[in-house]
């Protein structure tokens, strides 16, 4: 679990991807983004229904690649790896597949780490998707994925976030 210090910063605001686990029933969030969330569904009231439909969406799509034979999974703008997340859809069916998860919020790749530990076919990193190339040159995306083989980019999340 994580450490309690997360808690007496007192710069903690809201973030989207604990509200993400939060609309998901996960428990990888805090009051903060509890409350958030709360305000978020007084004003989009479909807000948990399009976020589970977003997760199932991704759970059938990673479900077809690893049966077509796809085994390494760059997730960018994941956010936290929480509730039916790629790692513990893909695994199960190909326990040697690799998973990178990309973020650019430093507490989420903090706490994405966390969730991981022990994983060693998956990893959390901290980069931006607007910049590619801090993706793609992070010792771990080399360390973990094979650019002579076939791979699936995921950038699901990503959408509300850019205009």
């Amino acid at each position: 679990m994580y450490s309690l210090d997360y808690l007496n910063d007192p710069s903690l605001k809201p973030n989207a991807s604990r509200m993400y686990d939060y609309f998901l029933g996960g428990f990888h969030n805090f009051a903060i983004d509890r409350d958030a969330a709360e305000q978020l569904k007084r004003l989009i009231p479909d807000v948990v229904l399009c976020t589970h439909a977003a997760r199932a969406f991704l759970r059938r799509t990673v479900t077809f690649l690893v049966q077509q034979g796809i085994d390494q999974f760059l997730d960018i703008g994941s956010g936290i790896p929480t509730v039916g997340n790629v790692h513990s859809v893909v695994q199960p069916i190909n326990p040697h597949a690799r998973i990178v998860y990309v973020d650019t919020d430093p507490l989420t790749v903090l706490q994405s780490t966390e969730m991981l530990h022990g994983n060693d076919q998956v990893c959390a990193i901290r980069a931006n998707a607007c910049q590619p190339a801090q993706i793609l040159q992070h010792p771990d995306v080399e360390r973990m994925l094979d650019w002579s083989r076939p791979m699936a980019v995921l950038m699901g999340a990503n959408a509300p976030f850019h205009s």
